[in-house]
């Protein structure tokens, strides 16, 4: 068989498209738990790859004021909990929605970082626990995860916000916070 460069060219164009069509579900993924957490969106970005990134979500969460008199800085309480299990979702959700909208895209080097920080978060929650105490607590906030992004209006958002991303990747919180409040909105009217 002849080699043929055309070819060669395709397949690497289509790989790179693959590529960024995972990053772009990724980083919609952790911009639509962002979204339901009530976070401001800075940034969603797919334009780090040369950095060994995939892509960036940036959100501002609430006030420390505010999260202070909500109790979530007290050890042991269970709005501590749920503040931190929200701060795990959030990382989670790009693996999630890779693998929902690209499946067998994620390897394992796309969510290390993610997966690290949710670990550590997990520590916080479980500080000293039994056996598989917080394995089967990251398993149950990945249920939780898949359950959010399955929702019909936020799957409609996750799809919307990646297309917006592989046109032209990168988009500011107000336009990404748009393009989602419209899916939801579209999606809630069908």
């Amino acid at each position: 068989m002849e080699f043929d460069p055309k070819q060669y060219l395709m397949n690497e164009s289509s790989e790179d498209d693959a590529r960024i069509k995972a990053y772009a579900y990724h980083e919609a993924g952790h911009a639509i738990a962002h979204y339901h957490f009530e976070m401001t969106l800075v940034l969603v970005s797919i334009n780090e790859p040369k950095k060994g990134r995939g892509g960036v979500t940036q959100a501002l969460g609430q006030d420390p004021f505010v999260l202070q008199q909500k109790g979530v800085f007290w050890e042991n309480t269970p709005e501590r909990t749920r503040f931190l299990s929200d701060r795990v979702i959030t990382l989670l959700a790009g693996e999630v929605a890779q693998e929902k909208f690209c499946p067998g895209s994620v390897e394992p080097h796309h969510s290390r970082f993610d997966q690290f920080e949710a670990k550590h978060l997990i520590a916080e929650i479980v500080p000293i626990p039994l056996k598989g105490e917080r394995e089967g607590m990251l398993e149950k906030l990945f249920q939780e995860t898949r359950e959010l992004i399955d929702e019909p209006s936020y799957s409609a958002a996750v799809e919307a916000l990646a297309q917006a991303l592989i046109e032209h990747k990168e988009l500011s919180g107000k336009q990404a916070t748009g393009i989602i409040r419209d899916a939801i909105r579209k999606a809630g009217s069908n």
